[in-house]
């Protein structure tokens, strides 16, 4: 799937990670543009457009690269801001795709620690879906505490998963800052989920009619792949 731009988030989810961490929220923000250092010609001194790409070195952030120019299409968190609007795409995935998939048991509730690299108004979360399903998932943030969940942030209402990437919306945004958080979802039926390389799980029993825990409360963990959700928003105002 290639990637598709939206809003301040990008959605690369099945094609691998590009300058993600395993496990993390990638957020890579660019220098803005230095209007004062274009070239200009040394005959009248007008700026110059160095890379022909119709944009002068006064306006374009990098007129030594014609695939960068203000509007150009942007790359997602490949570490460069294409289109000259001061930040890099952002990326909205927690794992990568290994095309191992993972069982979740009904009435666990059961995921792994994200890491936002920036503040982030997080809009929905997510899971990587591997077979037809007619069970319902829930999912919720948590705050870390010493590397274990703790405090519910938000959560989502219920839904049935679809084939592949589904997005969950929170029940209201959440403005995080940077730093761990946890990601959680609780099934009512067997469902197939996307897994990656092994990585720290942390999972308990919980009656999916019971609704999500507030604190998350006691817990067991293990080495082993790591489920794939992940988290997804928008750069916060300011």
């Amino acid at each position: 799937m290639d990637p598709r731009c939206r809003i301040l988030v990008v959605y690369t989810l099945l094609v691998g990670v590009l300058g993600c961490r395993q496990g993390d929220v990638a957020i890579v923000v660019g220098g803005k543009a230095d209007p004062d250092s274009g070239a200009v010609d040394a005959d009248d001194g007008a700026p110059v457009d160095s890379d022909d790409d119709g944009h002068d070195s006064v306006s374009d952030c990098d007129d030594g690269d014609p695939t960068i120019y203000p509007g150009a299409p942007e790359v997602a968190a490949d570490g460069v801001d294409q289109d000259c609007d001061g930040v890099d795409s952002l990326t909205e995935y927690g794992f990568r795709d290994d095309e191992d998939t993972t069982v979740l048991v009904e009435n666990y509730i059961i995921g792994n620690q994200v890491v936002l690299d920036a503040p982030l108004v997080v809009t929905h979360l997510g899971m990587l879906q591997r077979s037809e399903t007619s069970a319902q998932v829930r999912m919720a943030l948590y705050e870390d505490d010493g590397g274990r969940p703790a405090a519910l942030v938000a959560q989502t209402g219920d839904h049935t998963p679809g084939l592949g990437v589904n997005e969950l919306a929170l029940e209201a945004p959440v403005e995080l800052g940077a730093g761990d958080v946890w990601v959680m979802i609780v099934a009512e039926g067997a469902v197939e989920i996307g897994a990656g390389p092994d990585e720290l799980v942390v999972y308990r029993e919980l009656d999916y009619a019971a609704g999500m825990p507030d604190p998350f409360g006691s817990s067991t963990d293990y080495e082993g792949p790591r489920i794939s959700v992940f988290v997804s928003g928008e750069l916060p105002d300011g």
